[in-house]
């Protein structure tokens, strides 16, 4: 098993997240980010400053078994109204 750091524009991410192709493993901590901590993160990344490491698992083997949940679900479940709060298009 090797590793990769690949570099991924936040547009990217976005768009993955969007399709399904980057989803939450069902063995993910509960989503617990209120809107001020997203937003700080968003503020991070648009500004190039360092930030923590985004893991992520290759899946579609048979050797790995888990069931993925949509990050845009998971975050509109916890928000009172079902609007993205991820800044697209250069907003």
């Amino acid at each position: 098993m090797s590793f990769q750091t690949p570099q991924y524009s936040l547009s990217s991410l976005l768009e993955k997240a969007k399709t399904g192709a980057l989803q939450l493993p069902d063995f993910q901590r509960p989503y617990r980010w209120n809107d001020e901590r997203i937003r700080s993160l968003l503020v991070t990344i648009l500004r190039g400053h360092p930030m923590g490491v985004l893991m992520t698992l290759r899946t579609g083997g048979a050797e790995v078994r888990f069931k993925g949940s949509s990050i845009f679900s998971v975050v509109t479940r916890k928000r009172s109204k079902a609007r993205s709060p991820f800044c697209e298009n250069g907003c």
